[in-house]
């Protein structure tokens, strides 16, 4: 079946001789069309997409695995939405490499309660960006509890320091890029 390219790379369906499987290409199609808007209209409202990018991940994981089981290098192309809003700066560099190196990861990835940075399902592996400011020995903790919890579900994480992700970046730089105020920097750089 010839199929044509919008901009959100999607493919629409052409018409077939079968009208029923385009019919139902149409409908999947649409509802895909449909999730997208509902996605930029969250992002616009500046409130957290996170159960549209749920429900995509839910649509496009059998997929995802079938695509990655076939052939281990290949994955499907990550664009079903715009990630930009989505992503931290920090995330933002590291997808930047994922996709330059072509890595099968496929980014804000549900898994179980939580939304890990990148992950590929059928490999169950993930990759988390930890944040060395915020980070104290609570979070540290909670860190420890959440992939101990993942690693019994099967998956395997990795770690990446934020400072790993833009070189020549200091401390300050991140606060300042987070949006902090000199007085909660200070606040976050001074020992207790």
């Amino acid at each position: 079946m010839e199929q044509t390219r919008n901009s959100t790379h999607h493919a629409r369906p052409s018409v077939n001789k079968d009208w029923k499987s385009t019919r139902e290409e149409l409908k999947r199609w649409d509802y895909f069309e449909q999730l997208k808007n509902e996605f930029a209209r969250l992002a616009h409202a500046q409130q957290e997409p996170r159960e549209v990018i749920r429900q995509l991940y839910m649509e496009y994981t059998p997929r995802i695995i079938e695509t990655s089981h076939s052939d281990s290098n290949r994955l499907i192309a990550p664009y079903f939405l715009d990630w930009a809003p989505v992503l931290t700066p920090s995330q933002a560099a590291v997808w930047a490499s994922i996709r330059a190196y072509r890595v099968p990861l496929y980014p804000q990835f549900p898994v179980l309660d939580d939304f890990v940075a990148f992950a590929n399902p059928a490999f169950r592996i993930g990759v988390w960006i930890d944040d060395p400011v915020r980070d104290d020995r609570q979070v540290y903790q909670r860190h420890i509890e959440r992939d101990t919890v993942l690693s019994k579900h099967g998956w395997r994480m990795f770690h990446i320091a934020e400072t790993e992700t833009r070189p020549g970046l200091d401390t300050q730089d991140y606060m300042a890029i987070d949006g902090l105020t000199k007085e909660e920097q200070a606040s976050r750089t001074t020992p207790e």
